[in-house]
């Protein structure tokens, strides 16, 4: 018995040691790290729900900078992460250094599982080839022809707050910014009409919720359990539910388009016709994308899509109705390019002369950067420039976006909302100040283009014929929440509206 006591107490005594040497690894590479906490690294905060990881993040970045440094250190659990905080080195990193850093660093996906098989977490030369072949579908030409969705979902959003202002009714803008959103990418990623805004509780919408609900538990299970282990088991990194209902509604759509030679303007149609077989070199056929590869990108643009772009325009209308002002002068802007007619139906063309609605976005991005971090993985062993530290194969590498474009040394009163920052007169006086919403590099989002027009084409829905105020259940001060995808407001987030006067803007 003895024996057997003093063997577990030697295992807990090593385990204790080994555990305390792995949170050595910064220290004993000489960089600046912070302290971490047993099992948690520096996410103890983030896992109890006290704070969102994101905000770790940003904690980091002015501790590193308070000392100086360029770079520094911190743990999700015993993982090490670097984290560089130099703007030179940072770009660096992403244009001319960028094949050290070509891997994504996500953990949660596997071979066997469909959804999480896509270009976000596709690594090295298999990302390369499948970024070449979605590349095309996201041109400014297919995007355009997309508009016509778009502005058809964006009327049914016009409607229903018409709808609740003459019932006097307060707006959500969460959740009729959700279903608009998740319409759109449906349609567009999946081809299918999935009227969220008329029936919020269908069963895509259900799905939807359960897909951007954080599980911080989950992702720690991912750090400490080997991933064929895990899909042994069954575990899926986005639950069965979720895998089956898409991987369902995305094959059923394919086999419905083949079956009765269905043809849509879509993401999901220029995806299908790269299923086409062509010629190789040596005389052979090969398919350019594969039915999974269909599956899986089309989820891609349905996750990464509807959530986003909803986050972003909730903020984006929440910084309208605290700022009337600048409400206004966007409301007069979309007037005047919409020639001051109440019928008019605004084109792709004419989105394109709306500047100061995209000051606004561009403001709103930065300030409320819904993605808080690009996330890297270092491929080969990388010897920082102007330093003696190498970061090795296989490092974590998170560059803190949120915190670079909240810096007071980049932008002036940076918590202010000032869509002035972007005006050509500042963007020339601040041409290096740092502001990657989307990334940079060649593995910056691919769904840029269609992103911005949406958020675009809404501002136009929502703000022509309505004004906004804060509702007196709506915070003033606006706080934070996390999703797989991107921070949202925290809680629900209510606005009064108003009928705009059209004899106001002749």
């Amino acid at each position: 018995m003895l024996a057997i006591i003093s063997l577990l107490l030697a295992l807990v005594i090593g385990a204790s040691f080994y555990l305390k040497w792995k949170h050595s690894y910064w220290s004993r590479r000489g960089v600046p790290y912070m302290e971490p906490e047993f099992f948690f690294g520096n996410f103890k905060k983030a896992s109890l729900g006290k704070m969102l990881p994101s905000e770790v993040i940003v904690k980091a970045y002015y501790e590193f900078k308070s000392i100086g440094a360029k770079f520094g250190g911190i743990y999700f659990a015993y993982t090490p992460i670097w984290i560089p905080l130099d703007t030179a080195l940072i770009k660096q990193l992403l244009q001319k250094d960028y094949w050290n850093f070509a891997g994504r660093g996500n953990f949660y996906h596997h071979k066997n599982d469909i959804l999480t098989n896509h270009l976000a977490f596709s690594e090295g030369a298999g990302w390369k080839s499948l970024r070449a072949k979605l590349s095309p579908a996201f041109s400014s030409g297919k995007v355009k022809n997309m508009f016509h969705i778009i502005d058809r979902v964006g009327d049914q959003a016009e409607s229903i707050v018409m709808d609740l202002c003459k019932r006097n009714q307060p707006l959500s803008i969460k959740e009729v910014q959700a279903c608009f959103s998740i319409d759109v990418i449906a349609s567009c990623a999946f081809g299918i009409d999935s009227n969220s805004l008329d029936n919020p509780n269908n069963e895509l919408r259900q799905h939807s919720r359960k897909l951007f609900t954080p599980n911080f538990l989950s992702r720690l299970l991912e750090q400490f359990v080997n991933w064929d282990v895990l899909n042994f088991l069954g575990y899926s990194g986005l639950g069965k539910d979720a895998d089956n209902f898409f991987v369902k509604l995305i094959s059923d759509m394919i086999n419905y388009r083949d079956k009765n030679n269905v043809t849509r303007q879509d993401f999901l149609q220029l995806m299908l016709n790269l299923r086409q077989k062509e010629n190789t070199a040596d005389g052979n056929e090969k398919n350019v994308l594969a039915r999974d590869e269909v599956i899986s990108n089309s989820f891609l643009l349905y996750g990464a899509g509807s959530g986003t772009v909803s986050s972003n325009m909730s903020f984006l209308m929440y910084e309208m109705a605290r700022h009337p002002e600048i409400q206004e002068k966007a409301r007069r802007e979309i007037w005047e390019v919409c020639k001051y007619d109440p019928e008019y139906k605004v084109t792709y063309e004419d989105l394109h002369n709306l500047k100061y609605c995209d000051m606004i976005i561009n403001e709103t991005l930065r300030i409320h950067t819904s993605v808080t971090e690009v996330r890297r993985m270092c491929t080969t062993d990388y010897q920082v420039p102007g330093t003696n530290v190498t970061i090795q194969k296989g490092t974590f590498v998170l560059i803190p976006i949120w915190a670079l474009h909240n810096d007071p040394d980049y932008y002036e009163n940076p918590k202010e909302f000032n869509p002035e920052n972007f005006g050509e007169e500042k963007k020339a006086d601040r041409k290096n100040a740092p502001f990657f919403p989307f990334g940079e590099g060649i593995r910056s989002c691919i769904g840029m283009r269609f992103a911005l027009i949406q958020m675009k084409l809404a501002m136009v829905k929502y703000l022509k014929h309505f004004k906004y105020e804060l509702n007196s259940k709506t915070p003033k001060d606006i706080q934070y929440e996390a999703s797989p995808v991107a921070i949202e407001p925290k809680g629900n987030v209510l606005f009064d509206i108003k009928k705009v006067d059209i004899e106001n803007y002749i």
